[in-house]
């Protein structure tokens, strides 16, 4: 029986798609808190808008990355190379 080597975990990013330049200059700062972690709550906070408008946002970067719901929106932008928020 041949031997299996251990799978290992990816160590790379990935690259930042082309539909992300489609995003306006609040929707990328929102994408770079999103990616660090933070939640809607906490981004509306440090923003200094409503968790409404952040959900808007969210819907409308969704949108444009063709992400079908928050949690694979959030995995996509923790593998990109975004610049640090």
């Amino acid at each position: 029986m041949p031997e299996r080597h251990p799978v290992r975990p990816r160590k790379y990013s990935m690259p930042i798609p082309r539909s992300i330049e489609l995003l306006s200059q609040r929707e990328w700062e929102i994408a770079c808190l999103l990616g660090d972690g933070l939640k809607i709550d906490d981004i509306a906070e440090k923003l200094t808008i409503s968790p409404a408008t952040v959900k808007v946002h969210l819907r409308n970067i969704r949108h444009k990355l063709g992400c079908p719901s928050l949690p694979q929106l959030r995995a996509l932008l923790s593998r990109l190379k975004l610049p640090p928020s």
